[in-house]
């Protein structure tokens, strides 16, 4: 649960993304990614601990501690640590070696390429490893509840409201040069702030719910996921 809801609630910022490099505007792609993750770090994840600290236990007449599974959490620390370490390694070579090479700017174009390889090989070890080979390592999936859509209904919903969503980000993007200029804002504000809270919308309603039903691991695997 926690990895379909953190996959399919990223459609939106990769649509985002895709949206911003159509139109140039590289500045705002890097800062979204950037900021996306900051905000599922901190703003999801910490507003899900507060509030299934303070209101789900209260709710759910649970223990007074929140639990999760130490070994799921353990793992996805480590594809945090690896995609920290891809992110920062284009940009340490970039800044260590622009001054004493001078193809150092296709030497990082070459990195980056390999890695974000590399970056989407991991991902989909890490499906098999959460979804088939160690799902017991990522708490309990008992007790999830009656489906409210059948799989065709909820993929024909879930079909429309990407197209919608795609349409949408196109109209945001084009229109974000207007706003910085009429409002003041920088670049940097916007994609690191603004377009990851608005990503992030989805993710952040769901891992608040289910930390109000003292749901943790699926909190942590929606926020961090």
């Amino acid at each position: 649960g926690g990895l379909l809801n953190a996959t399919f609630g990223n459609i939106v910022e990769m649509l985002l993304c895709i949206a911003s490099i159509r139109s140039g505007q590289l500045t705002i792609t890097k800062c979204t990614l950037l900021g996306s993750m900051l905000s599922n770090l901190l703003l999801v994840m910490g507003c899900s601990c507060l509030f299934g600290g303070i209101f789900g236990l209260h709710l759910q007449d649970s223990a007074p501690t929140q639990h999760f599974t130490e070994s799921g959490a353990n793992v996805q620390i480590v594809m945090l640590l690896l995609a920290i370490l891809c992110i920062g390694m284009p940009t340490a070579y970039a800044d260590t070696m622009e001054d004493v090479d001078d193809d150092s700017s296709e030497a990082v174009l070459a990195m980056s390429r390999k890695l974000s390889v590399l970056l989407l090989v991991a991902y989909f070890m890490y499906l098999y490893f959460q979804i088939v080979s160690h799902s017991d390592l990522f708490g309990d999936t008992e007790d999830e509840g009656d489906a409210d859509m059948t799989p065709c209904f909820a993929a024909g919903v879930l079909a429309v409201c990407t197209c919608l969503c795609a349409a949408s980000t196109e109209l945001l993007i084009g229109s974000i040069s207007g706003t910085i200029e009429s409002w003041g804002w920088s670049k940097e504000f916007v994609g690191v702030i603004l377009l990851p809270i608005i990503g992030n919308a989805a993710e952040h309603y769901t891992a608040i719910s289910v930390a109000l039903m003292d749901k943790m691991d699926l909190a942590i695997g929606v926020a961090i996921g």
